[in-house]
């Protein structure tokens, strides 16, 4: 990181602009505290606690929604870094732009190494230069009694980077199951009881997909559970 000019500003823009200079942000937790997560932080939680699994079955039929935007694509990426930002490194995906054009994203970073922007400039095109379904919103009755405890103290605590499995969806609808990370979320509450909305993006879009060709040749395959599934691997297969 590189050392940043001292000036009058509002201090929760000057942390969130140094906080998404490498992928990362600032979030606020259950008890309102304000923490910091990098950009594989997502997916280290994901393999030490695993997804928080909901079951759509459960929830408000009349709530549930996905959509694709187009602002979510980027597949040339421009990053202005360095002192006074004079140094440029460029990331872009040419098949992406061949299939569904040109869409440009340029920011400034106050990463200093360049081997570090790179790093982070191709793995950003790498999960954005296709597009993906977010999970528009899914509204949970929270006081619903086919709602185990354990899953009802999860929805109660809910927060930004939390892993989801939503399993038993139309089978049009991605294929009856999504697993990503929540972005957000709003409680309503009334006489009749308390409901929880979320909205969630897919998990390519924060962790870069493995293919069975990344795995490393020396890995023993008899030493990998029968029962593990392919979107559980990360970690598990390196």
């Amino acid at each position: 990181m590189r050392s940043r000019q001292i000036q009058d500003d509002v201090v929760s823009f000057i942390a969130n602009e140094i906080a998404s200079s490498a992928l990362g942000y600032l979030y606020e937790d259950s008890n309102g505290l304000i923490g910091y997560a990098d950009a594989s932080h997502r997916q280290d939680y994901l393999v030490a606690n695993g997804y928080t699994d909901l079951d759509a079955g459960q929830a408000l039929g009349n709530g549930i929604g996905i959509v694709q935007r187009q602002g979510d694509l980027v597949n040339k990426l421009v990053i202005d870094y360095g002192n006074n930002f004079n140094s440029q490194y460029i990331a872009q995906d040419l098949d992406s732009q061949s299939i569904y054009g040109l869409y440009a994203e340029q920011f400034s970073s106050y990463l200093k190494d360049t081997a570090d922007i790179e790093d982070m400039g191709d793995r950003l095109i790498q999960l954005r230069s296709y597009p993906r379904f977010m999970f528009q919103s899914i509204t949970f009755p929270v006081q619903n009694p086919e709602i185990d405890d354990v899953t009802r103290d999860a929805l109660l605590n809910i927060f930004t980077g939390q892993p989801v499995r939503i399993t038993n969806l139309p089978p049009e609808m991605l294929g009856g199951e999504f697993t990503g990370y929540v972005e957000g979320w709003t409680f309503r509450a009334s006489v009749s009881g308390l409901s929880l909305t979320l909205n969630a993006s897919p998990i390519e879009f924060s962790a870069v997909a493995q293919r069975w060709n990344q795995v490393d040749a020396a890995e023993s395959w008899n030493s990998v559970l029968n029962t593990l599934e392919w979107q559980d691997a990360i970690g598990v297969i390196s």
